[in-house]
């Protein structure tokens, strides 16, 4: 059996909150009461309809679900830090699974997963919170390399608990990482796509298809989508690019655009940041994107990452052509 992780769908809302529950019934038996997981099925599908408004707009996080098979057996989400002491810090707002799949590998895959994430995301920190009675839970993260770092919180749950807040320092991140943007970072992202597309621009006069010629108003349409993210490409938290993903279905995602600025251009980072955009979509068996058949090193740069010529083809006008790759 192998587990995958994948992104959560709006249409799996309901199931994701009924997952919730499970969980939390199997991971705190004996911490929390009966009767606090009772009120939790019984409110089923008000935190269905809030699990659907998270999912559609999750703000500074990713929300995924572990899969056996079609089965989702497991919950994780992580983000921005939400505590004012570490605002620069990322964070594992959940990590669960059903009970009959502890013990076989499968929630240090999710954590691996989460981490690397958060890693080339740009983070140094990643908190973790757990509440203190869960020592099996804490074992978990010690083992990994989370350190108590004496934050301790209070929370009532059918009775009064303590919550305790773990640190995860990494390496420092050097080289690209992308950053999710926001509604608020389309005036940058339209700045910097038109800055990046003027050469093509200039040179092929696509007035009507090229990302260089696009509104401010297009940009924030497609930030709206539901099915569309972008990221900001940093080098060393510098952002240089952006990219966005389109999921198209469960298993196809779409790049488009990508760009980079000129002064960066040539060095390598567009290829890191569609590795790292990659990454974050593990759902993902298939990835499509295009580009312009005349220029060459931009099929050079794609065809040598894996991707491969579908065999259409779109003539826009002479001397321009649009040639359509997946991967």
């Amino acid at each position: 059996m192998e587990l995958t992780i994948c992104k959560v769908l709006p249409e799996d809302s309901h199931i994701y909150a009924a997952l919730h529950i499970d969980c939390w019934r199997d991971a705190y038996t004996g911490i929390i009461p009966d009767t606090y997981f009772d009120d939790m099925s019984a409110a089923l599908e008000q935190r269905a309809r809030e699990a659907g408004q998270a999912i559609v707009a999750p703000g500074d996080n990713v929300f995924l679900c572990a899969k056996d098979g079609e089965k989702m057996v497991g919950r994780l989400v992580f983000g921005k830090s939400r505590d004012a002491n570490k605002p620069d810090a990322g964070e594992i707002g959940a990590i669960y699974l059903l009970a009959e799949y502890w013990g076989k590998g499968y929630g240090k895959k999710m954590m691996d997963y989460a981490v690397n994430a958060l890693k080339g995301m740009g983070y140094q920190e990643i908190l973790i919170r757990v509440l203190a009675e869960n020592k099996r839970a804490k074992r978990f993260y010690e083992k990994y390399g989370f350190i108590f770092d004496g934050a301790i919180g209070k929370l009532d749950y059918g009775k009064p608990l303590e919550i305790v807040r773990y640190v995860l320092t990494l390496s420092p991140q050097t080289g690209i990482t992308l950053a999710k943007a926001k509604m608020e970072d389309c005036p940058e992202i339209h700045k910097m796509q038109v800055e990046s597309f003027k050469e093509l621009l200039d040179k092929y006069k696509d007035y009507d298809t090229n990302p260089g010629a696009e509104s401010l108003e297009k940009i924030e349409q497609r930030m709206a989508q539901d099915f569309t993210d972008y990221y900001f490409i940093r080098l060393n938290k510098e952002n240089i690019g952006a990219i966005r993903v389109v999921t198209l279905n469960d298993s196809t995602c779409r790049i488009a655009p990508m760009f980079i600025l000129p002064n960066y251009q040539g060095k390598g980072y567009a290829r890191q940041a569609i590795q790292k955009a990659l990454s974050l979509y593990p759902q993902a068996k298939s990835w499509e994107l295009d580009t312009i058949k005349q220029e060459e090193k931009l099929r050079h740069l794609y065809e040598k990452m894996g991707f491969r010529q579908t065999g259409k083809e779109e003539k826009l006008k002479d001397g321009m052509d649009i040639v359509f790759y997946r991967k």
